[in-house]
């Protein structure tokens, strides 16, 4: 299914410019994308100087943004006027009546971040009928990667799926984070322009050897040598596995144990294959209860780390202390 963005550059392509853009939602990314896509197909470069208005919430005011939207464009077709921050305008309400008749040469974009506009004012209704409300949802962790390849394929850069991986758990979905990152790696001329957990390494500055992806391989293996070595490694760099990373990261793995050990293939679950082994071993080695302890532990760990329960003790306590449990239940029958 096309993403917002995409039906929003397809409705541009097609030549349909609406007179009135309300931008919001929870994913800034987007909001901006679609700001450069709207002016780039309602003006021209050529254009600009005197027909593009960008301006900032907290630097005008509901009547300036009115006598802005009626003037009429100099030697051109159309102006656009970009309200960034728009929830900061104050007086906005003074554009209620513009928005039920626009100027037709007029492209007005309002682009609201962190709080978007209220869908009972009239203003919201007269836009999303006379010009096109937009809400950018973020994206979910399922449909991050796609996100990503597709945004390599505009860069013509490739991925390892292990390295697609590491950048993914590093950004999260911090979109804007993770494009800058990509565009940095387009930018490095690489072999191939293919990005390898050696290249991440490199030039992003996440370690190939001691990553959460190698921590949990290590504990599903229980390779006891490498956990000494990783514990060793994250007490001295604590910022590398925070606790809400951490675990907002074992979470999944262990829900999804669960599910395999009750008879779910892998594939079913969405692992990817270069992480079957991780998985194969974590069933090898942990049993049903074992698996149903260490997200129970998981949850403690979290109400621990919040302050609902007591005994938390410092980040590298919390973070070693966790570890050891989810270790131990491999005991578990």
């Amino acid at each position: 299914m096309p993403s917002e963005i995409d039906k929003l550059k397809a409705s541009l392509k097609s030549g349909t410019i609406a007179p009135v853009y309300l931008l919001q939602g929870e994913e800034s990314f987007f909001i901006d994308e679609a700001e450069e896509a709207i002016v780039n197909a309602a003006i021209a470069e050529s254009e600009r100087d005197f027909n593009l208005q960008i301006l900032y919430g907290e630097d005008t005011n509901g009547a300036a943004l009115l006598g802005a939207a009626k003037r009429y464009p100099v030697m051109a077709a159309r102006q656009a006027i970009v309200v960034r921050e728009a929830q900061n305008v104050k007086g906005i309400q003074d554009l209620e009546a513009y928005m039920q008749v626009p100027l037709p040469t007029t492209v007005l974009v309002l682009c609201f971040k962190t709080k978007g506009l209220d869908k009972r004012t009239k203003m919201y209704g007269s836009i999303a009928k006379k010009g096109t409300v937009i809400d950018f949802k973020r994206l979910s962790d399922k449909d991050l990667p796609k996100w990503t390849e597709e945004r390599m394929d505009t860069l013509k850069i490739t991925a390892t799926p292990k390295a697609l991986s590491l950048l993914g758990d590093h950004a999260g979905n911090e979109l804007q984070r993770l494009d800058k990152i990509l565009i940095q790696l387009a930018a490095a001329n690489l072999p191939d322009g293919k990005i390898t957990e050696a290249v991440i390494e490199q030039y992003v500055g996440i370690s190939k050897e001691y990553n959460l992806f190698e921590f949990i391989s290590a504990i599903m293996k229980n390779d006891s040598a490498r956990i000494a070595k990783m514990l060793y490694f994250f007490s001295l760099n604590p910022k590398e596995a925070p606790m809400p990373k951490v675990l907002g990261f074992m979470y999944p793995i262990f829900s999804k144990l669960i599910f395999a050990k009750q008879g779910q293939s892998l594939k079913e679950l969405g692992v990817n294959n270069w992480q079957a082994a991780d998985y194969e071993n974590g069933l090898k080695n942990y049993s049903l209860n074992g698996i149903r302890a260490c997200i129970s532990i998981l949850h403690q760990a979290d109400m621990r780390f919040k302050g609902i329960l007591p005994g938390g003790g410092t980040d590298t306590d919390q973070f070693t202390s966790l570890i050891l449990s989810l270790i131990e239940n491999q005991q578990i029958k």
